[in-house]
């Protein structure tokens, strides 16, 4: 899950995976949303992140031209992001990826440009949700004594709801969570500042 991050033609490590590369993912990966998109596009535009070296570039661009699909160019995806008007001079763009998080300075002063780039690997998405749920395992456990993540079926419970949690929270202070397993219910309460 990181042959967007990794985009490379060199073979993977994973002896599951002998033979394949990062561009054979993603090839892949795009022929499956192509299959889907491509009756109601004539061409596409690609934003892509702003931290792709040229031989990316070029690899992403031999990718979509071995799936035949039509691309009028490419643009950043912190460019691609800026709302039509832009409310500053310098604007800061930070993108959140499954295994990093990028941010851009954008010089909007002339001709809007990418100024600076700076990534940091490892702190992504991730990342964050694993931090998210061990702060509720360790308010199951605090409270209440029982550890969401001792069974796959709650641990997995807890990850099936985060999406909605987070949601909750962006909306109020404190929200309830409860799972129930065959011997109890188990309820807790989550602050955003948490």
């Amino acid at each position: 899950h990181t042959f967007w991050d990794n985009l490379a033609s060199t073979p993977l490590q994973d002896p599951a995976f002998a033979g394949w590369t990062h561009a054979d993912l993603a090839y892949a990966h795009l022929a499956g949303i192509w299959e889907k998109l491509a009756a109601a596009n004539e061409a596409l535009v690609v934003a892509v992140p702003d931290t792709y070296a040229s031989a990316q570039m070029e690899l992403l661009a031999g990718v979509l031209h071995a799936l035949s699909i039509p691309i009028q160019g490419f643009v950043s995806l912190a460019l691609a992001a800026l709302p039509k008007e832009a409310p500053a001079e310098t604007l800061l763009h930070l993108e959140l990826h499954r295994h990093r998080t990028v941010l851009s300075v954008v010089d909007n002063r002339r001709a809007t440009v990418i100024q600076h780039c700076t990534a940091v690997d490892g702190i992504g998405l991730e990342r964050l949700r694993s931090a998210w749920m061990q702060v509720i395992a360790d308010e199951f456990v605090r409270h209440t004594r029982f550890d969401p993540f001792h069974a796959a079926d709650t641990e997995q419970t807890v990850y099936d709801r985060l999406p909605t949690l987070l949601s909750a929270l962006a909306e109020a202070e404190e929200t309830p969570l409860e799972i129930a397993t065959p011997s109890a219910s188990h309820r807790i309460g989550l602050t955003r500042r948490q």
